[in-house]
């Protein structure tokens, strides 16, 4: 594990002699990591009134002058959950959850409560504030302290919105850039070829790639730390969306639609995106359009000062270039500065989220609090599978020995309780009623996977074969036979069955919970007629879909894939699952909707990644949409090392057997993907039970044969040569490795992995980890259900008896 860089500690100024002692009973409390963290605290020495010049900005002059009174200020990037005391200096604390709810505050003050300080909470009370970044930024742009945030969000206008924007403003200029585009898909080559309805369609998407193109290029300047002097210079190697060097070139996805690469994969051609960002962001002051990234953006371009002595940005991993910049410059006012965050928890890349704009920061002192109370070693160990892939990938590899860093190594460490500790299980919850353990929550990595899953659970499965689908929907209805009539079931209000399970649907807000659930429905039901309609097409409403004429499926699903219209996945993803019924089982999912379900009644919990991010449950199943490890392969391309010689003993480096140095093998994960971090973020929300995922599962077992194949090597009555051919086969590739490969690619993950677990070199990890699920009489009071069948055992919250729905 690497040893994190960190500033020499003398240079932070001493702490006074008048500072307070922390209390017997914190050391007590907290753990040597927590204690780290407070350590770092010295009074501030910034003022909390608003003393900054006109435009809350201060000159280089003003800098200079405070570090030469007060030293220079050094901010603190710390990785877990701190602990902190308000009360110990007077001071002005704000503490900002960044892109998220305003918990803190409460949070907070519940913390001191808790250890007796009930004065200090009430004077604190009046020094904390909570906030969301984008709203701290949003009454720094318009210095409005006194509406609450669903005021100033007023008029704040979407990201598809944003894009019919830029195509009606702007139309002029797009259709003179399309001009060489046109001419060359209009040339009788292409006629002769191409149908008028599909020339026609051609063009279409040709310019909603441009709006897409336009719209990334924006969002672009947005997130990064851009000034607007360096957006409009030519000679500014950043300005231009890095994408769009390359989407032009003949075999990429603008080269394939018919943009000539001759003519557009020039920097001329990148011109205009640029040159089109100026107009826009001058567009939207002048006309007063706002969307949360412009007004962030507003508040890092004019240096706006946030009134307060220490702040506290949680999340920090997802932050993007332009909130950390503006956080940053904090310190240019006396602000002591903490980022709290989790580089393995970065989840936010398609909105410009890095951790490396926080692990990049000069002069900072890192500190770890890897330890969790939320669950024990059982769930700690398989999260640090995931930590284990990341740190063995390009992720971490493609930084060694530079400045900017992903992340820095580490493991997390369960915390065993007396009352219950976690257990990890290869076997679902789902078909595990026996265990009687409600609600379940089950973690998506999309939408689509998800409502796949509930319609599953209430036996709608069979709704993808069926041709009207109504015998099953007989079964869920009870007393309430489905009318035979379509547009008569659809108009219906559904009363549910009391034996069908209660679903409970996680998050709040636009992008997430019941809100964007019935967004979605409402987006399916237009899309499906659609679907329905086939070769004569249809007009898609314009307030669910903006720039959009008449069209065909066939044209849709073009047009969404160019564009990169990702809210559009799992509407598409259902209907061609279910096709003719999607109605049918969409309106039951509906009426699950329409109950509205507190967790505490619900038999299962459903949540995205995304929704869960921050939120811990007691049993939770992980659905197998997430990054399949195994199919990603792996790469011989890491560093070289020393490793031992092929049939070595592979225990030491024999005195008597050199070593050989060559390149080692890690996994081939991109190393600015999200995906790993995802399956680590969905492992950490369990507290109790975790299910297995299958993505981790398929590597262990991977692992457990690669281990019986090196023993075989070794215990062969012919010894192997290191050219001879092996049975394994790697994915994506079909490379069939050589034994020596096999050999190598033992000692260079799957042995340290095995050495990590605890794994005797004369058992396999599967029977290591989970010999619990040998053990059926520990684990089930009586197994309901039968071997051979495939089915889904539910026991709700209504009912004393077992209702069995096939899957």
């Amino acid at each position: 594990m690497m040893e994190p860089q960190r500033i020499q500690e003398s240079l932070l100024p001493p702490l006074p002699e008048s500072a307070p002692k922390l209390r017997e009973e914190t050391v007590q409390s907290l753990s040597e990591q927590q204690l780290a963290v407070i350590e770092l605290a010295r009074p501030p020495t910034a003022s909390s009134s608003d003393n900054s010049n006109k435009d809350n900005s201060i000159t280089d002059e003003e800098v200079a002058q405070h570090q030469k009174e007060n030293g220079q200020n050094h901010n603190a990037v710390t990785f877990g959950n701190t602990v902190s005391r308000p009360g110990s200096y007077q001071c002005n604390l704000c503490d900002i959850f960044a892109c998220f709810g305003c918990r803190c505050q409460k949070r907070m003050l519940d913390m001191m409560s808790l250890h007796n300080h009930v004065g200090e909470a009430a004077k604190a009370e009046n020094c904390i504030t909570a906030s969301t970044l984008h709203s701290c930024a949003m009454q720094l742009v318009t210095r409005d302290n006194e509406h609450d945030q669903d005021v100033m969000e007023r008029g704040i206008v979407n990201d598809q919105a944003l894009q019919g924007i830029i195509a009606k403003e702007f139309s002029r200029d797009i259709e003179h850039y399309l001009d060489p585009a046109i001419a060359r898909l209009q040339s009788s080559k292409n006629q002769e070829r191409d149908s008028p309805r599909e020339l026609k369609g051609k063009e279409r998407a040709m310019r909603e790639l441009v709006v897409f193109y336009l719209y990334k290029s924006f969002m672009n300047f947005c997130h990064s730390k851009m000034t607007l002097e360096q957006l409009r210079d030519e000679s500014y190697y950043k300005r231009n969306w890095f994408p769009l060097t390359k989407n032009f070139r003949k075999d990429e996805r603008a080269g394939k639609l018919g943009f000539p690469p001759e003519i557009y994969s020039l920097p001329k051609s990148y011109k205009f995106y640029a040159d089109t960002c100026v107009k826009l962001w001058e567009l939207m002051l002048r006309n007063g359009i706002r969307t949360f990234d412009t007004e962030m953006k507003k508040a890092q371009l004019m240096n706006a000062r946030i009134l307060c002595s220490v702040l506290l940005v949680d999340e920090c991993q997802d932050l993007d270039e332009c909130q950390v910049d503006f956080i940053a410059k904090q310190m240019n006012f006396g602000t002591h500065v903490f980022f709290v965050g989790d580089a393995a928890q970065t989840i936010y890349s398609f909105r410009g989220a890095r951790s490396y704009h926080v692990m990049s920061l000069p002069n900072c002192i890192d500190r770890f609090l890897t330890k969790s109370f939320r669950f024990g070693p059982a769930v700690a160990q398989i999260a640090n599978i995931a930590l284990f892939v990341k740190e063995n990938s390009p992720q971490t590899t493609d930084y060694i020995g530079k400045d900017k860093k992903l992340w820095i190594p580490y493991r997390v460490e369960g915390v065993s309780r007396e009352d219950a500790d976690s257990i990890v299980t290869t076997r679902s919850l789902l078909q595990r009623d026996s265990w009687n353990k409600r609600p379940v929550t089950i973690i998506g990595r999309k939408n689509g996977t998800l409502l796949k899953t509930a319609l599953d659970l209430m036996n709608l499965g069979h709704l993808k074969q069926q041709q009207d689908g109504f015998d099953v929907l007989e079964q869920m209805l009870g007393e309430q036979p489905p009318s035979n009539d379509l547009d008569d079931f659809l108009s219906s209000p559904l009363v549910l069955s009391k034996t069908l399970p209660k679903f409970h649907i996680n998050g709040k807000g636009e992008t997430s919970g019941a809100r964007m659930w019935r967004k979605a429905i409402k987006q399916i039901e237009c899309l499906y007629e659609l679907f329905m309609a086939k070769e004569d097409g249809a007009t898609l409403p314009q307030n669910y879909f903006q720039n959009y004429d008449h069209l065909t499926w066939h044209d849709f699903i073009a047009s969404y894939q160019a564009r990169e219209l990702n809210h559009y996945v799992k509407s598409i993803d259902i209907i061609m699952t279910y096709g003719q019924n999607t109605m049918k089982a969409v309106k039951v999912f509906e009426a699950q909707l329409e109950a509205k379900h507190s967790e505490e009644d619900a038999d299962f919990i459903l949540t995205t990644c995304n929704a869960a991010k921050g939120l811990e449950w007691d049993f939770v199943e992980i659905c197998d949409d997430f990054l399949n490890l195994h199919d990603k392969s792996y790469v011989s391309n890491k560093p070289a090392q020393f490793r031992p010689r092929f049939l070595s003993d592979s225990s030491h480096l024999q005195s008597d057997v050199k070593p050989v140095r060559r390149s080692c093998w890690q996994f081939a994960i991109s190393s600015y993907d999200d995906e790993l971090n995802f399956i680590y973020v969905a492992c950490t929300r369990a507290k109790k039970i975790l299910s297995l995922p299958k993505t981790i599962e398929g590597v262990l077992r991977e692992y457990d044969l690669l281990h019986y194949s090196v023993n075989d090597f070794k215990t062969a009555a012919v010894q192997p040569f290191e050219s001879e051919e092996s049975m394994m086969v790697l994915p994506r590739t079909n490379k069939k490795l050589s034994k020596g490969e096999v050999w190598a690619l033992y000692h260079d993950l799957c042995l340290p992995l095995r050495k990590e677990l605890g794994v005797e070199d004369d058992c396999n990890i599967m029977k290591t980890l989970f010999a619990i699920d040998d053990e059926e009489d520990n684990l089930e009071d009586g197994d309901e259900t039968t071997e051979g069948t495939d089915q889904i055992v539910v026991k709700t919250k209504e009912e004393e008896h077992s209702q069995h729905y096939e899957c």
